[in-house]
């Protein structure tokens, strides 16, 4: 089989290579599937991440590389994967955003050092996205697995928060914050590179939603 020669412009390939090289996912560090470490549920959480979006974007993964999350790791990725929703709560405060905006000062280019603070929200939300994506796969492929049922109700109740924190994102009051980067090339970057089912129907911050809440604000 011919070498996959698509661009990688995300470097998704090295983050990838670099979460399977975590030493936190040895055998050793990840025996108690019950209860896994704090730097386990982690590591696995962040594998997760890399193996969705490079499902999500298309990345151009080699045969050994083309795989899925470990049966072994699905607990801990879960528990990752919740960890870093609660980490990331604050990203859908307005108030929040609003105070990293004022402590940029009053200069012309600030809302050139702003956007990127924006885009960064947007990519950890992809993020966790793309963690849910390859846990939700890994999980529905064991069918046969005496856990399927205690996991998919684990992921329902993760289900559940994402579905919360998108209703926060899109409150007028965060949407406003998120607007600015709507002229910039990164959400049509990303957008562009989603491939099958995502790309058919991509997530709402990559649907033209923010573009279209901005184009409304310049109407006002």
């Amino acid at each position: 089989m011919p070498a996959d020669t698509r661009p990688d412009p995300l470097g998704l390939v090295d983050q990838l290579i670099d979460a399977l090289a975590d030493p936190a996912l040895s055998p050793a560090s990840s025996r108690n599937v019950a209860s896994p470490s704090a730097d386990t549920a982690k590591a696995a959480f962040r594998l997760a991440a890399s193996i969705g979006a490079c499902r999500m974007f298309g990345a151009p993964l080699p045969p050994e590389l083309d795989g899925e999350l470990p049966d072994d790791l699905i607990d801990a990725a879960l528990e990752g994967l919740a960890h870093a929703i609660d980490a990331a709560r604050g990203d859908a405060d307005p108030e929040r955003v609003g105070r990293h905006w004022d402590e940029l000062g009053e200069f012309a280019d600030r809302e050139d050092y702003f956007r990127p603070f924006v885009a960064r929200l947007i990519y950890k939300r992809a993020h966790l996205q793309a963690a849910f994506v390859a846990i939700h796969d890994a999980i529905t492929n064991r069918w046969d697995s005496t856990e399927l049922l205690p996991r998919l109700e684990r992921l329902n109740d993760i289900a559940d928060e994402l579905d919360d924190d998108d209703v926060r994102f899109q409150r007028p009051e965060m949407m406003r914050w998120l607007a600015m980067i709507a002229d910039s090339p990164y959400l049509s970057t990303l957008r562009g590179l989603l491939v099958g089912e995502f790309a058919e129907t991509p997530p709402w911050y990559l649907d033209g939603t923010i573009e279209q809440y901005a184009a409304k604000l310049l109407g006002e």
